[in-house]
């Protein structure tokens, strides 16, 4: 209703007051808990292997991960804070920058060796896509970038995640979309290969970490901010713009 709207964001901040005061008692304990939503792919592909680091270094800080495929709804969630891929769109929201991220097609080696060479991205057309459809449009972007048309990346198999479809892709299944930071291992590796090097086409899309504007300056979140900006300032698989 109309006069709910105008009493939610009066009784959130007063919660949140409450909320914030208990932690505050926790932290003076030594507990502070850190409620994360994030992505899986990222989580199992970028986060977690670097996780113990922050936790070696802010111990008194106990990281709670809430995985999905879907961005947070901040005002329904108990949520402190967010690693999400998308843009600086919500004025109630504190937006932090982390990096910047690429587009482009990759397969595995057996996969050309089964179906041969692809030169041109107009030769996807006969090729079998992977596509992930919660990041549906990302396909596109590289495709239009590229002027390539009749392409339906929704033609083929679809995955919920990008671990997923990248997973596939190792076993040869088709060509799925590689961005940053999912993919840096699978190319060192050589178990996937980037198609086309010179066509890799800047994401639209940013990453960021976000909370609400209440909660930046909030010490748990603060101290994560600049252990994730000094994480992503020394790996060296994101792109050099990213480091801005």
């Amino acid at each position: 209703t109309r006069k709910g709207k105008l009493l939610y964001p009066i009784m959130r901040n007063a919660f949140d007051s409450i909320a914030e005061g208990s932690q505050m008692l926790l932290e003076e304990s030594g507990v502070s808990v850190l409620n994360l939503h994030l992505y899986s792919t990222f989580t199992l592909r970028w986060l977690l292997p670097r996780l113990p680091r922050f936790q070696e270094s802010h111990s008194h800080i106990q990281v709670r991960l809430h995985t999905s495929q879907d961005d947070v709804n901040f005002a329904k969630e108990d949520i402190d804070a967010a690693i999400i891929i998308g843009q600086n769109t919500d004025s109630s929201l504190h937006y932090d920058h982390l990096f910047d991220c690429e587009l482009f097609p990759v397969c595995s080696p057996e996969y050309l060796h089964k179906h041969g060479p692809i030169d041109d991205p107009t030769e996807l057309l006969q090729k079998h896509i992977l596509q992930v459809y919660p990041s549906a449009g990302d396909w596109q972007v590289w495709l239009n970038h590229n002027k390539v048309s009749g392409i339906s990346p929704d033609a083929g198999l679809q995955f919920e995640s990008y671990d997923v479809a990248l997973s596939s892709a190792c076993q040869s299944m088709g060509i799925a979309l590689g961005q940053q930071p999912y993919i840096a291992q699978e190319l060192n590796a050589g178990n996937l290969i980037d198609l086309f090097p010179d066509r890799r086409v800047p994401n639209p899309n940013r990453w960021y970490l976000v909370c609400r504007s209440e909660k930046s300056q909030l010490s748990m979140v603060a101290a994560l901010r600049d252990w994730l900006r000094q994480e992503v300032s020394i790996d060296i698989s994101l792109p050099n713009f990213s480091r801005g």
